[in-house]
């Protein structure tokens, strides 16, 4: 799995965890993770939601 100055080695986990990333959801839709840990909790300007809140709507539009 990804890490900061890690390449990616395509391998298969049970939980991705990548704070305040898109790559958990990448990871999470090819199938190679079957949950996501979201985390941050950092409200960016122009919206009311926080990271965590924003990467769910993401990953799921209907469960934001």
């Amino acid at each position: 799995m990804p890490y900061k100055n890690v390449e990616d080695d395509n391998e298969e986990g049970h939980v991705v965890f990548v704070p305040g990333s898109n790559k958990a959801i990448q990871i999470h839709n090819e199938g190679r993770a079957k949950k996501i840990l979201f985390s941050g909790r950092v409200i960016w300007e122009g919206t009311e939601l926080s990271e965590a809140h924003l990467l769910i709507s993401k990953a799921d539009p209907l469960k934001a």
